[in-house]
């Protein structure tokens, strides 16, 4: 199946807000490897890379509960304490593996460097919007794409305390208007249902990546604006 919509009419984003995790960069190594390691001090048993692919896109809490939720009962016989305390452990014990091995493995997606550099040419404003721990954010993005990648993103954006997750419209509404950019003209490139959804949550287009932490069955179902199957396509859509 090709991109949906790219070719169909004449769109030209000039304003383009990058999801991070399976759009920018493949981290599900670094993923995987953390809550294994979180699994492991729990007694629990490793599970594997699809299980945690699926589970990735709402934030490291979600990514922690999903991870242990199957055996909650488990957790809770051996006395660790109750639910709560248990998501309290494990988030712990993730983020202190993951603080130690979030870039590990790390790499962007074939093609993007190469579309991003073309996309500056063209006068686009790129930013980056993710869910992950805002200091990660950073430290993934220098990891990737080197000291470029403050060239690349004028604005690089993860979790803090003080704005909810997406795909609450918040922090999206936030970078827009910091980057003085109207919604007509910008588009969030995304993995995820969770990316598809904030665009439609603030009002601006999406556009769904299918070589990231999502099938491209699961991306039809959540109907983004836009559907492309490599980082070329992204400029289709931009003014030349």
């Amino acid at each position: 199946m090709t991109s949906q919509r790219l070719n169909s009419e004449a769109l030209s984003y000039r304003t383009y807000i990058f999801d991070l995790d399976g759009t920018l960069v493949d981290s599900l190594f670094a993923l995987h490897r953390s809550v294994n390691l979180m699994r492991s001090e729990l007694g629990l048993e490793a599970i594997s890379l699809d299980h945690c692919r699926r589970y990735v896109g709402n934030g490291a809490v979600k990514l922690v509960e999903r991870a242990i939720a199957k055996d909650l009962d488990r957790l809770l016989e051996r006395g660790l304490g109750n639910e709560a305390r248990i998501h309290d452990l494990a988030y712990a014990s993730y983020m202190r593996h993951f603080s130690e091995h979030a870039t590990d493995g790390l790499r962007p997606y074939p093609g993007l460097i190469s579309v991003l550099d073309e996309l500056l040419s063209r006068g686009c404003t790129l930013a980056c919007l993710s869910n992950k721990p805002d200091p990660l954010v950073h430290e993934s993005l220098l990891a990737a794409f080197g000291e470029a990648a403050q060239r690349y993103f004028q604005i690089q954006r993860g979790a803090r305390s003080d704005s909810p997750l997406k795909p609450d419209p918040t922090a999206l509404l936030e970078l827009l208007e910091a980057l003085n950019s109207p919604h007509n003209a910008a588009v969030l490139v995304g993995d995820s249902e969770v990316d598809i959804e904030t665009a439609r949550n603030v009002g601006i287009d999406s556009i769904a990546c299918t070589w990231g932490f999502r099938s491209q069955e699961e991306l039809e179902q959540c109907a983004p604006i836009h559907l492309i199957h490599s980082a070329e396509e992204i400029l289709t859509c931009a003014p030349n």
